[in-house]
């Protein structure tokens, strides 16, 4: 697995255009910014979305967009 060259702000443009050609679909992480306790991150919700997003382009194809947050 190589989860680093699925995020399109990290793909060189021929990298993306292979990977469009191939699986033509874009993951888009959508996640709320709230408060969870002290125990959890701020954007907990936003960084389970980025990490299925990815596994999920590594595993069948795509690109992952960037991460749109959403105050909860």
């Amino acid at each position: 697995m190589s989860l680093s060259l699925v995020r399109w702000a990290e793909l060189r443009p021929d990298d993306f255009c292979m990977r469009r050609d191939l699986f033509p679909i874009v993951y888009l992480p959508i996640g709320l910014c709230e408060p969870h306790g002290h125990i959890a991150a701020l954007g907990l919700d936003l960084l389970k979305a980025e990490y299925y997003c990815e596994q999920a382009a590594d595993r069948f194809g795509g690109v992952v967009a960037p991460a749109q947050g959403w105050p909860g």
